[in-house]
Parts: C-alpha cells; sequence; structure tokens
C-alpha cells in the first residue's frame, strides 16, 4: 500500500506533502530561518555576557529557548488580538 488511512479514506504520501506545504508558505520559512538566526546571535552574546565558560551544547540550547519563545509570545499576542 503506498499511503496510510485517515478517516475512512486512504491518502497517499505525496498528497499529505502537498498539502503540508500548503501550510507552510515562504514568508513562514523566512521567518522561521530569520528567529533562528537571531536566536543563535542572542544566545551567543547572553551567554558570553553571564556565561563565559559556557559550551557550544548550552548556547544552542539557550537559541532554541529564544525560538521557541518568540513562537509562544506571538501566539499569546495574537490571541489577544484577534478573538
Amino acid at each position: 500500500m503506498n499511503g496510510y488511512f485517515k478517516g475512512d479514506r486512504a491518502v497517499t504520501r505525496k498528497r499529505a506533502w502537498l498539502r503540508m506545504n500548503e501550510r507552510v508558505s515562504g514568508p513562514a520559512i523566512r521567518i522561521f530561518v530569520l528567529r533562528v538566526a537571531l536566536g543563535v546571535v542572542f544566545a551567543l552574546l547572553l551567554s558570553h555576557f553571564f556565561f563565559p565558560a559556557a559550551n557550544m551544547f548550552v548556547i544552542l540550547l539557550a537559541a532554541a529557548a529564544l525560538v521557541v519563545f518568540a513562537y509562544v509570545f506571538e501566539h499569546i499576542h495574537k490571541g489577544k488580538g484577534q478573538q
């Protein structure tokens, strides 16, 4: 079988991939890349000032936390204004 079942109909992998691409647009990917880049830069700066002996794992963990916080705060901000 070349697909998986969702409800009563089989959805091929190609159709599922096309649906995912409809949800993820070009500007969304650019925003994600920009947030990751800025997250790494600010994580480097913060770790340099507050944790000078931090290794690369701690810096990447801080960058991931900054990106997650950006999306969480965006969701909170949009939820108050649009509802």
